[in-house]
């Protein structure tokens, strides 16, 4: 029997749930055991939130605000992260 490598893995929270939502943390867990989490800041034209979504997160705008990442600067990292995967 054949062992499978672990996969890589995506998680992101989002700041709903439609079509409108958009993501507010990103976690990675890679095959290598490298791990990275990151909350992204939303950018102006990002409005929708959905408090129901947040009781599930437990992530609020503020503190995305405050602690998260550009939006650009989490693309750049995941990017980087990822890049050969």
């Amino acid at each position: 029997m054949e062992l499978q490598a672990r996969p890589n893995i995506i998680d992101v929270e989002a700041s709903g749930f439609g079509d409108e939502s958009y993501p507010i943390e990103i976690g990675l867990a890679l095959s290598s055991g490298r791990r990275f989490c990151t909350l992204v800041q939303p950018i102006n034209s990002w409005v929708h939130w959905n408090d129901e979504a947040e009781l599930l997160h437990k992530i609020s705008r503020e503190s995305l605000q405050t602690n998260g990442r550009p939006v650009h600067e989490v693309a750049c990292l995941l990017n980087q992260i990822l890049e050969g995967q």
